[in-house]
């Protein structure tokens, strides 16, 4: 948990105006985050937000499809009227999927790291077949 805090007040900080449809911004930061298959994170950003063009990611800085959660730490500052989370940026935004990666996919295989976000993160159940 002690972890999980000191990300929240790293990435508390705004840093300005970024472009959920910058591909190399994004990449960078999914980098920078560590995430264990980035892969999938890149392509979940494709999926969820249309590459940034999403009204989500424009007006939410949501590029990951979060729905604002109950339970867990979340660097979200609001939500949206169908419950998904809003962020004052794009960065925010994608660490949040890091706590969420933290708190729920840390040790799984890539085969499992996938099945949980088809069958938990996803109401589609053929999500994964689009990131093929």
């Amino acid at each position: 948990m002690k972890h999980i805090l000191i990300l929240i007040l790293m990435v508390g900080v705004a840093f300005g105006s970024e472009r959920p449809d910058n591909q190399k911004y994004i990449r960078s930061i999914i980098k920078e985050c560590k995430f264990m298959y980035p892969d999938i994170v890149f392509k979940m950003y494709v999926q969820e937000s249309g590459a940034g063009t999403s009204n989500l990611a424009r007006t939410h800085n949501n590029v990951l499809g979060m729905k604002f959660p109950s339970k867990r730490p979340t660097l979200a500052d609001g939500k949206t009227n169908s419950g998904f989370a809003n962020y004052k940026t794009v960065r925010q935004s994608i660490w949040d999927f890091k706590l969420y990666e933290m708190m729920y996919l840390t040790g799984k295989s890539k085969s499992e790291y996938m099945r949980y976000l088809k069958d938990v993160y996803s109401r589609d159940k053929t999500y994964l077949d689009k990131f093929l």
